[in-house]
């Protein structure tokens, strides 16, 4: 209960905005690929609130959900054309979605088990391919998260089994 609070909090969620738009900013100045950012949500409302902060700071943002499947495919589309800087998901861009672009996650909702965890990170740790890719920028994945929605353990799992 305490970690949903904290999610829908415009606090926690401004701040993971500018957070994860730093990270979008150094990306895109520093390396020679066309960044985005996706992000996750609680809920329909939250994601339409989380949408409207990103646009705050004069960036491109839609929403994906299953309850707008047209809009959403329509959505998806132009985030690949590059046309979007942010796309926030509610319970799609699962398991099989593919776009190397992606290479921030922003997380705005408690996670409670590693399997739908992992399968959100998994989005942003496909490869950029090109003649021009800086590999130590371009090719970096970046996951901004409040402290407060207790994903510490959750991250620390998934570190360690990509050390190994």
């Amino acid at each position: 209960w305490v970690t949903r609070s904290v999610a829908y909090s415009e606090q926690c969620n401004r701040t993971i905005v500018e957070r994860s738009i730093e990270r979008l900013n150094e990306k895109r100045k520093q390396g020679n690929a066309l960044h985005q950012i996706i992000a996750v949500a609680c809920s329909i409302e939250h994601a339409q609130q989380i949408k409207e902060l990103y646009e705050e700071y004069k960036l491109k943002a839609e929403y994906v959900s299953s309850d707008r499947m047209e809009e959403s495919e329509q959505i998806i589309v132009d985030l690949k054309k590059g046309n979007i800087d942010v796309v926030v998901n509610v319970d799609m861009l699962g398991e099989g979605f593919d776009h190397p672009p992606l290479s921030i996650a922003a997380i705005f909702r408690p996670f409670r088990t590693l399997s739908p965890y992992a399968q959100f990170i998994g989005r942003i740790l496909r490869k950029i391919q090109g003649d021009n890719i800086i590999d130590e920028i371009d090719n970096v994945a970046h996951v901004v998260y409040h402290k407060e929605l207790d994903l510490d353990e959750l991250w620390e799992y998934y570190s360690d089994q990509k050390k190994q």
